[in-house]
């Protein structure tokens, strides 16, 4: 029942702080605690993250005190004679100002002042399963843990997860990280050459727009309009068409649902005359905002906005100052 599952991760949490101590360090020390039916919390000072390999041993080492079976003793003892006998280390869960302490043991394992229920032997607390450790603030680690059924509960979850993961992908259970990292390296490497072929197509739509340039002022003028919204994407290939074309001024409007990327380029041969972040903000008057340098500059619109309209005023802009 309720109660016996609560002794079961309140003498739990005990051999976790000390397996935690052992593994991580004497520093480590009870921070706080909260015990609960199903999983409970154990916040200990240590100095940083604790590692996968951490972990592993920790909760090895607090589940061979379980399978020894070793007593778990209580008894009063004389403040005074408790401190003499086990030092200050009695005081896990914050100083005691009782003159004589309930002492709880795990028999040649664990020493701590405690007034909460325990089991009589370690077997009784069932398998300890830690869920996660994380750092909660500078210098406290959360472990967060299951013990008895609830334990064997998460266990049998994780089996099964892995059980199903492993028949989708069509491999044994023991193979199944190892073959989903090969279908993620897969996957990368796909999205690595959709993006690649998706910028080409990119680049290549704004070489025809300049193919079809109007000449103003001595510069080629041109706006496209693409359907891709991914402004990284955008950039790279405005600057890879911008370094080809130096006399060039090129307007690009991309997609997207709440706004539209828009980005103005000039070549090194254009920028001269024209300064993209200034001619950007007079573009977009009254439409939208953009900033940036000479060469490059970017903003967004209203997904209403028109690519003609958008034109119409750059090359009114480049006569005037031309």
């Amino acid at each position: 029942g309720r109660r016996i599952s609560l002794m079961r991760h309140h003498t739990a949490t005990h051999i976790l702080l000390e397996s935690a101590k052992r593994v991580l360090g004497d520093h480590v020390w009870q921070w706080g605690a909260q015990k609960g039916e199903e999983y409970s919390r154990l916040d200990v000072t240590h100095y940083r993250g604790v590692t996968d390999e951490e972990l592993r041993e920790i909760e090895l080492l607090a589940n061979s005190v379980v399978m020894e079976d070793r007593p778990v003793l209580t008894r009063w003892v004389p403040r005074d004679r408790a401190e003499a006998e086990y030092g200050f280390t009695i005081y896990q869960g914050g100083v005691v100002p009782d003159v004589v302490l309930r002492i709880v043991e795990v028999e040649g394992f664990n020493v701590q002042a405690c007034a909460g229920t325990h089991v009589s032997r370690t077997g009784e607390v069932g398998p300890i399963k830690i869920l996660r450790a994380r750092r909660i603030q500078d210098g406290v680690v959360r472990f967060e843990f299951s013990a008895g059924i609830p334990a064997v509960s998460r266990l049998l979850d994780s089996f099964y997860s892995l059980k199903e993961i492993s028949e989708e992908l069509g491999v044994p259970m023991e193979r199944a990280v190892e073959s989903f990292r090969g279908l993620l390296a897969e996957h990368r490497e796909m999205r690595r050459e959709f993006r690649k072929m998706r910028l080409e197509v990119a680049a290549s739509t704004l070489e025809g727009a300049l193919a079809e340039a109007r000449t103003v002022g001595g510069l080629r003028a041109a706006a496209a309009s693409l359907d891709e919204g991914d402004m990284k994407l955008l950039t790279e290939a405005v600057e890879r068409v911008r370094n080809s074309n130096p006399d060039a001024v090129l307007l690009v409007l991309g997609s997207g649902e709440q706004r539209r990327p828009i980005l103005l380029a000039a070549g090194d041969e254009a920028s001269g005359v024209v300064d993209c972040s200034s001619l950007i903000g007079r573009i977009l008057a009254g439409l939208g905002r953009g900033g940036g340098s000479r060469t490059l500059a970017r903003g967004s619109v209203s997904p209403e906005a028109d690519l003609g309209e958008l034109e119409r005023r750059l090359v009114e802009e480049l006569e005037r100052i031309g």
